[in-house]
């Protein structure tokens, strides 16, 4: 595999999680919304000037440093785009040119030659969704379609790959949230295997290499668990299947610590985003 693409293959999974916490509730059903003060809302304001700065002075985009050489992080460009439209900044002129910049390489950024990424599919589709976009022409992409696609008859979005399939949890997630606001919205079976990712702890696992279902609570990941509970939250769920949630919002709390942190930085703004939720 090409070396960039081994680094986009990273990037669309492993980075800006305490960014996307905020994007991933854009696409929670709509409710009213909690107000802020103006201490907190100027401070939100002032971090998404700095975003939007960067991306005006890096090209429109964020780039990272893989082996020596600079590659775009359309994943990450993606991040700070949806952490400025949960801010109210969708209008700003620079997070118009970055959306663009993002559209033109939106092919690039979920394939690879005939190869098709599930989790980047999701994320592209979440992020279309907040800006606005029509998700039926994503850079000639009908990400709807991508993504049912992907769909597996276990209920696993999986990633189309000579190279290996390297979908997870949090693509899981992204995917089912992309495609709770469509018509025909999250297939069941897609809820199913989410909930068999669920250890014994109540925690979810991120690694889907290993088996169908967790069986141990080593496996659980709080970032995973937090991605599995927004995506479960805009899901239809069965009874018993909903009862599930509260296991995995115990889990979250087991792992706080006395000064209200959850993990680190990043995993409590996953976690505080879920619980809100």
């Amino acid at each position: 595999m090409h070396i960039s693409n081994v680094f986009r293959r990273l990037a669309a999974y492993g980075t800006g999680v305490a960014l996307v916490a905020s994007g991933v509730a854009l696409a929670a059903p709509s409710r009213a919304a909690v107000p802020a003060s103006a201490g907190l809302a100027d401070s939100a304001r002032s971090g998404v000037n700095w975003l939007l700065g960067e991306l005006a002075a890096n090209g429109h985009r964020f780039q990272q440093s893989f082996e020596g050489q600079k590659f775009d992080d359309i994943g990450l460009t993606i991040d700070a785009l949806l952490a400025v439209a949960s801010a109210g900044g969708n209008t700003d002129a620079e997070a118009t040119a970055a959306t663009n910049y993002v559209v033109a390489n939106a092919a690039s950024y979920v394939s690879f030659d005939a190869d098709r990424y599930a989790g980047p599919l999701g994320k592209l589709m979440v992020f279309a969704q907040a800006r606005g976009l029509a998700t039926t022409n994503v850079g000639v992409l009908n990400l709807e379609n991508e993504i049912r696609d992907r769909l597996q008859p276990s209920g696993r979005f999986s990633d189309k790959s000579d190279y290996g399939d390297y979908s997870n949890g949090v693509g899981q997630a992204f995917d089912m949230i992309a495609l709770s606001k469509t018509t025909a919205k999250v297939p069941a079976t897609a809820v199913s295997w989410l909930l068999a990712q669920q250890c014994p702890d109540g925690g979810f696992r991120i690694d889907y290499s290993e088996g169908v279902a967790c069986t141990t609570a080593e496996d659980s990941d709080l970032d995973a668990t937090s991605f599995a509970l927004l995506a479960l939250s805009v899901s239809s769920l069965t009874g018993p299947q909903d009862a599930k949630i509260a296991d995995g919002i115990d889990y979250l709390f087991d792992n706080q610590d006395e000064t209200g942190l959850i993990g680190n930085a990043n995993s409590s703004g996953l976690a505080a985003s879920a619980l809100r939720t």
